[in-house]
């Protein structure tokens, strides 16, 4: 009869290696990489993302009703997830709408 509580042990082991191993190869590649590489590239690519269609529509001037409808319709989103992300990510925005005006003004 087998020990199965060492067999177990054993296999769960090793997906864990293989994680911390994984982890460590990818913050490897991104201290290599530079930091704006994450950035996206062009506006399509900007829009792919929820973060980055509430911020290029409220940027645009689109009040934050339509916005929310804009994302829900884009990502299948409900009410309540896309009003939650557009109250967030255009707060944000707004901040740094503000912030980037008193640099430029100084």
């Amino acid at each position: 009869m087998k020990n199965t509580s060492k067999t177990t042990k054993e296999q769960k082991a090793k997906p864990a290696k293989n994680r911390r191993e994984a982890a460590a190869k990818a913050a490897k590649a991104d201290t290599d990489n530079e930091t704006g590489d994450r950035l996206p590239a062009n506006v399509e690519e900007l829009k792919a993302s929820k973060g980055g269609l509430v911020s290029f529509l409220f940027l645009s001037g689109k009040d934050k009703d339509v916005i929310a409808k804009e994302l829900k319709a884009a990502f299948k989103l409900t009410d309540v997830q896309a009003v939650k992300i557009t109250r967030r990510i255009t707060g944000r925005a707004r901040f740094f709408q503000r912030a980037f005006a008193l640099t430029s003004a100084n």
